[in-house]
């Protein structure tokens, strides 16, 4: 079963998702974290500034570059794992400038 929950920010997606998961079982996929980790990513690599938000012409090799983006469901929280490091807590709530 997979549900999605959409809305504007700020109205409390989040919350409500994470509250539904633990409730019923589920394993919480925060999106938010994937958009995050696949922009530290490129940020790191050089292939995208956090002061120029136009999105850069990719190569394959780039996009392969995403496959270092691992998932992790340990005690029913994911975690993301960029090259074996947990950058869960780092990857949560941080303003997009921040991340290089």
């Amino acid at each position: 079963m997979i549900i999605t929950i959409d809305g504007p920010a700020g109205s409390g997606k989040s919350s409500l998702a994470k509250n539904l998961a633990m409730e019923l079982g589920f394993i919480h996929l925060n999106t938010g974290l994937l958009y995050r980790a696949s922009a530290k990513i490129f940020l790191d690599k050089g292939l995208l500034l956090a002061s120029d938000l136009t999105l850069p012409v990719l190569t394959q090799a780039d996009v392969d570059l995403l496959e270092e983006i691992h998932l992790e469901a340990l005690l029913g929280q994911l975690k993301v794992f960029v090259l074996e490091q947990d950058l869960t807590d780092m990857l949560n709530c941080v303003p997009f400038d921040s991340l290089s």
